[in-house]
This record gives structure tokens, C-alpha cells and sequence, in this order.
């Protein structure tokens, strides 16, 4: 099984940061487009997420916390670790899962 990153962070002002240690968050350029695209639809200036990436296969997912919603650290785990579970399983069977907003893999004709 590859190594596993999940981190909850905010989007704010075109950037993404860590929720807990305020760190910078280098995140794909088509979910820092969705984060801004849920932030303006939204209305808010901070968007709250659950970012997953597996580095070994250029796999990253995100799950958006909706703004009427409770945010919770185990919900936003569970859902980026199901999609971090499906998005592996559909690589490595050699489908390109860049059709779906939330999921992104640099592709060997690198987009």
C-alpha cells in the first residue's frame, strides 16, 4: 500500500493553508480552480476542505466543506480516504480519473 497524506486546510485569498499549523499547502492547479470556483459560488472568503494525496502515483482528492455544514475532522478523513481508495483502485487498473471536479493524477503525457 502506498503512503497516505491527509490534511484539513482553508482556502483563502488563492491560497491553501493547514488548518492546525497555518503551513502553506501545494495543491494541484484544477482543485486550487475548484476551491476558488466553491469559494465564489459560496459567497465566503474562507473555504474549508479535507485534502488527500497518495505521492507515489501523483494522486490527489479533495472533499468541500459545505458552508452550512459542521465541519469535522473524521467526516472530511473518511471521505478523501474513500476517494483516495477509489481513485488508486481505478489508476491502477488504468482508468484516467481526471472526469471527476474532486480527484486529480498527472498523466504519463503529463496533464
Amino acid at each position: 500500500m502506498n503512503k497516505r497524506f491527509i490534511q484539513h486546510g482553508l482556502w483563502s485569498n488563492f491560497g491553501a493553508r493547514n488548518r492546525r499549523t497555518n503551513k502553506y499547502i501545494p495543491i494541484p492547479l484544477k482543485l486550487r480552480e475548484l476551491l476558488q470556483k466553491k469559494a465564489d459560488k459560496f459567497g465566503l472568503d474562507v473555504v474549508e476542505f479535507t485534502y488527500g494525496t497518495i505521492p507515489e502515483l501523483f494522486l490527489s482528492v479533495i472533499a468541500i466543506v459545505h458552508p452550512l455544514d459542521h465541519f469535522c475532522r473524521r467526516v472530511g478523513y473518511k471521505i478523501t480516504t474513500e476517494r483516495l481508495d477509489w481513485a488508486e483502485r481505478m489508476v491502477k487498473e488504468g482508468y484516467n480519473i481526471n472526469h471527476k471536479s474532486w480527484a486529480y493524477v498527472l498523466t504519463e503525457d503529463g496533464t
